[in-house]
């Protein structure tokens, strides 16, 4: 997967706080040192998660993964005592989807790297190009901005992976 990643162009990561995520991030970005942005707009459904949801300290956090941006003020705070679940299935995460990706579109330049789980980019893909398509596990979608309209270069690929036998359809 590093490999894959090494020539991608990265100005900002956003990840789910969740280890898993942080992770797949930081190994995925190598040695680059690129500071990893804890978001939980992007953590994955609620519902299906401990009330509230667990997310480690983030002193923990951040011993364990250093590269974890500890100055960023994330759009949904999973450290706030309110953070709790949400109904809805899958579909429930659309619209805290669509109001984080907004905000940081507007806020960031630069290609932007968001680690997540398949809700969550579903509901990315839904608010950039209008359809909420399923997403494999542990893949990568692109999706490219050109006047102000967002299409997909790809969806769902694989490619990175070098082992693609044990990977569930969502």
């Amino acid at each position: 997967m590093e490999q894959w990643f090494a020539d991608k162009e990265v100005a900002h990561i956003f990840v789910s706080p969740f280890d898993r995520t942080i992770q797949t991030a930081n190994y995925m970005i190598g040695d680059r040192k690129i500071p990893m942005k804890p978001e939980a707009a992007f953590i994955e459904v609620l519902y299906l998660c401990e009330d509230p949801p667990g997310v480690r300290p983030k002193k923990d956090l951040v011993k364990d993964f250093p590269l974890l941006d500890v100055n960023y003020k994330p759009i949904i705070d999973p450290w706030n005592p309110s953070f709790k679940h949400e109904i809805g299935g899958d579909d429930g995460c659309f619209d805290r989807c669509r109001t984080a990706i907004k905000k940081i579109l507007e806020e960031y330049e630069g290609n932007i790297v968001i680690v997540s789980h398949a809700a969550i980019i579903r509901g990315i893909l839904k608010a950039l190009i209008g359809r909420a398509t399923y997403v494999g596990q542990a893949t990568v979608s692109i999706i490219v901005e050109e006047n102000n309209k967002y299409s997909p270069v790809v969806i769902s690929s694989a490619e990175h992976l070098s082992d693609k036998s044990n990977l569930r359809p969502y």
